[in-house]
């Protein structure tokens, strides 16, 4: 695997993505940016995101992302910050589901 020296900024990591890559993230972004405004952070050299796999051609309409945008925004506001929970998990602490979550779909 080639050695890449991590981005020092969200701006930075866009800017050095080439081709499909490149022009998909610009897309993405400038969605989720439409939908609510929102902290960004480089984690592990790359923009820290909800796993979705993107392959050349892959096309997601601007509006879903911004929908899906929208919706992480009040489900953070409902559940707070995700980070403090992974923190405190990863510190032995307990996550504490809200009250009448459902389970995740197997």
């Amino acid at each position: 695997m080639k050695r890449t020296i991590p981005a020092t900024s969200p701006q930075a990591y866009v800017d050095a993505l080439t081709g499909w890559r490149g022009q998909c993230v610009r897309e993405l972004r400038a969605a989720v940016r439409a939908a609510a405004p929102l902290d960004e952070r480089i984690k592990w050299g790359h923009l820290e995101m909800a796993t979705l796999e993107l392959r050349e051609g892959t096309a997601i309409a601007p509006r879903t992302v911004r929908q899906l945008a929208r919706r992480a925004v009040a489900l953070g506001r409902e559940l707070g910050d995700p980070t403090q929970a992974a923190r405190s998990a990863s510190r032995g602490g307990k996550v504490r589901a809200r009250a009448g979550a459902r389970p995740p779909r197997a």
